[in-house]
């Protein structure tokens, strides 16, 4: 498989630095929204067009770019499917917010805890 994506995800890990083809780049994770087969695991690589581009884990981006897919081993010698990205162009979202324990956090584990709020 070789195309172009649009992938929409979060950033699971921060960036490392590396070199490609004689250029510095930077490596990310991002984590795919969706569902089982949908929420793809992405190694994409940012060139350095993007170097001005602030990107850390647990942003939320939108990317693009030329997708490929190689299959390998893992460290445990299982057989895996690998999704990689060359990233043609980046959006950074903003940090994903994961909640707090706010008032509305509250109402939903009393609605979760099955009492009657009517």
């Amino acid at each position: 498989m070789s195309d172009y994506r649009t992938i929409f995800g979060t950033v699971s890990f921060d960036p490392r630095e590396g070199n490609a083809a004689g250029k510095p780049i930077r490596n990310i994770s991002i984590q795919q929204a969706g569902i089982k087969d949908q929420a793809i695991q992405w190694s994409a690589t940012l060139w350095p067009d993007h170097a001005h581009v602030e990107v850390n884990k647990g942003d939320v981006v939108v990317v693009n770019g030329k997708a490929n897919q190689t299959s390998g081993v893992d460290k445990e010698g299982n057989p895996r499917v690998y999704f990689n990205l060359s990233v043609s162009g980046i959006a950074v979202l903003g940090q994903l917010d994961t909640g707090s324990d706010s008032p509305a956090a509250a109402a939903v584990a009393v609605i979760h805890s099955g009492d009657d709020l009517f």
